[in-house]
């Protein structure tokens, strides 16, 4: 929505409560994007439902979610935010970056703090 500041969603994996990985973030803005892709390319309901997940265990998620991005690309562009903070592109890039982190650490626990 114009005017409403941006509120970005923080991603990191965990081992014993301590960070192990970044996941780093991205503005909150493209939310609906991730929702859909979740719950649209398998049987979770958003991309929340991957927080305390292990990293071998919310990879496919994140796999199959960047993949519906990726094939749904043009039902997705008409919800990139009109304030221009963010975008489709970046909503894919991000979890990519995701997807990475979790499968170079796959018994690190996901954690999202939005």
């Amino acid at each position: 929505m114009p005017g409403v500041p941006a509120v970005s969603r923080d991603g990191w994996l965990e081992r014993n409560g301590s960070p192990v990985a970044e996941v780093g973030n991205y503005t909150h803005n493209v939310g609906h994007m991730w929702h859909l892709a979740v719950s649209e390319s398998g049987p979770l309901p958003d991309l929340d439902a991957t927080d305390g997940m292990r990293g071998a265990e919310a990879l496919p998620h994140l796999a199959a979610a960047v993949a519906w991005m990726i094939a749904n690309a043009e039902q997705l562009r008409p919800l990139e935010p009109e304030n221009g903070w963010g975008d489709l592109r970046g909503a894919v890039a991000y979890l990519v970056g995701a997807a990475l982190a979790c499968s170079e650490h796959p018994d690190a626990v996901l954690r999202w703090d939005v």
